[in-house]
């Protein structure tokens, strides 16, 4: 399959079993918009990649808070909130530097807002998780790849927006 341009519109040659050329006149614009979809697509789905990777480094930095005030003592929900905000100050330069790349610290206002909804669900959740699995260390757990998930989509649609920036 190759496209080629005649008399300013896009041709598309297919070749097919029966050795035939068939020719379909394409508009520009459809190539345009099909073109800025499929690159939106692979923008988002490259910032999602380096999400993931720098996830994974915030995840081991905040679980090991989470961890290091159980194990002194603490009750869940305060170690949960120790942990939850010196990891907003270490995900904040690390998601908005090399996810987003983003450096305009003055997000770092709605950052705050989203971690504070994403605190509320994980202790709903983790209080649902522990009835289930008896441990506050497995519900820790569990809440992980949901609150990525939801922490993403927060992060894209309302911190790190380009529009809202």
């Amino acid at each position: 399959m190759w496209r080629s341009i005649r008399n300013g519109r896009f041709s598309l040659n297919i070749w097919q079993k029966t050795n035939r050329t068939i020719k379909a006149k394409i508009p520009r614009k459809i190539i345009g918009n099909t073109y800025r979809m499929i690159y939106k697509r692979t923008v988002v789905m490259q910032e999602f990649i380096r999400f993931i990777g720098i996830g994974i480094l915030n995840t081991f930095f905040g679980y090991g808070l989470y961890c290091l005030f159980l194990f002194a003592g603490l009750h869940y929900t305060i170690a949960a909130l120790f942990a939850t905000i010196l990891g907003v100050c270490f995900n904040f330069f690390t998601t908005g530097n090399f996810v987003f790349q983003n450096r305009n610290y003055r997000l770092f206002f709605r950052y705050i807002l989203m971690y504070t909804v994403i605190y509320v669900i994980s202790i709903v959740l983790l209080d649902i998780w522990e009835k289930i699995v008896h441990s506050y260390y497995f519900a820790g757990l569990i809440n992980i790849p949901l609150m990525a998930i939801l922490s993403f989509w927060l992060q894209k649609k309302f911190v790190f927006n380009r529009a809202g920036s």
